[in-house]
């Protein structure tokens, strides 16, 4: 049986934990790269992805400001990570090409007082993702976006939410491109060009 509907040869060991957290956690695994999956890995019990030397996903400001410093690789990082006994949350952090989306949702912990409701909004949320990646691909292949241009996506309910469009390296997003409408993915999907 193949879990994953992936080709044989074309997966990973991490893949296949990372499916196995997932469904006993009750979510959907999110979307991942065809170009990612067989280089994801378990960094942590709870935390897989593609990235080598990853942070605590927990420190999503770190990730933010390496995202903007420089070019970074390719890479996507997802699962539980947490601090205390309040901050806990699922993350799924994603890098590819003119595309950088940082989402850390509220899950377990104290200040979460229905899981099945984070469960939805988690799983609701995740099925976003692709189509970030369909219409940055998509935007590419009309060539729409400059090649060291980049959209930064956040939607954390601990760190704050927003998306703008990265310019170069070290790259800034002028505070007047920095857009924090409700609903920023949506919002932000929308901000995608599109021919």
């Amino acid at each position: 049986m193949n879990p994953l509907g992936l080709i044989p040869g074309s997966f990973s060991k991490g893949m296949i934990q990372a499916q196995e957290y997932f469904d006993a956690e009750h979510l959907e695994l999110p979307f991942i790269h065809s170009s990612e999956k067989p280089k994801i890995k378990t960094i942590q019990a709870s935390i897989f992805g593609s990235k080598n030397d990853p942070m605590n996903p927990y420190d999503l400001e770190a990730y933010i400001k390496e995202t903007v410093s420089a070019p970074v690789e390719d890479y996507v990082i997802f699962g539980f990570a947490g601090h205390g006994v309040n901050s806990r949350g699922m993350h799924y952090y994603a890098v590819k090409g003119n595309l950088a989306l940082f989402i850390q949702l509220a899950y377990g912990g104290v200040a979460i007082r229905d899981e099945n409701e984070a469960r939805n909004r988690i799983n609701a949320i995740f099925h976003l993702i692709p189509m970030f990646f369909e219409a940055i691909e998509e935007a590419n292949k009309n060539e729409l976006i400059q090649k060291d241009r980049r959209l930064l996506v956040v939607e954390s309910d601990f760190y704050g939410k927003g998306w703008g469009w990265i310019d170069g390296y070290p790259g800034k997003i002028d505070e007047k491109e920095w857009h924090t409408e409700d609903p920023t993915l949506i919002s932000a999907l929308n901000d995608i060009p599109r021919s």
